[in-house]
């Protein structure tokens, strides 16, 4: 398996069963690539690139949450092509991502790594 296809299923396993934010994401993948001895680990940059053909499919989406309003849907910019995720410290605005049914679907097909 490629590197790229290996941090694609790494981001798919993350954002699989909760909604997190891009600095978990990162943190996250970054993990899991040093446990399967991917060198050197993912930079923000590949991350946010598997990110974004994982939106292009169907398989994740981006969220915004809050504790008081239903949990709603939002389009990100993009610059080159790529997710631009906003950056926010509160909780509140933040930007969030979590695997599609669609997506799932797919991960649950892919070959064992």
């Amino acid at each position: 398996m490629v590197r790229n296809e290996r941090i694609n299923r790494f981001v798919m396993m993350v954002v699989g069963d909760d909604y997190e934010d891009l600095a978990m994401i990162h943190d996250e993948v970054v993990r899991l690539a040093t446990e399967e001895a991917v060198i050197p680990p993912p930079t923000r940059s590949e991350i946010l690139a598997e990110l974004t053909k994982l939106v292009d499919r169907g398989h994740v989406k981006a969220y915004i949450l809050s504790t008081t309003e239903p949990t709603k849907e939002i389009q990100l910019p993009r610059s080159e092509g790529i997710v631009q995720v906003p950056e926010s410290n509160d909780r509140r605005t933040g930007c969030y991502f979590l695997l599609t049914e669609d997506g799932l679907r797919f991960f649950r097909e892919l070959p064992a790594s």
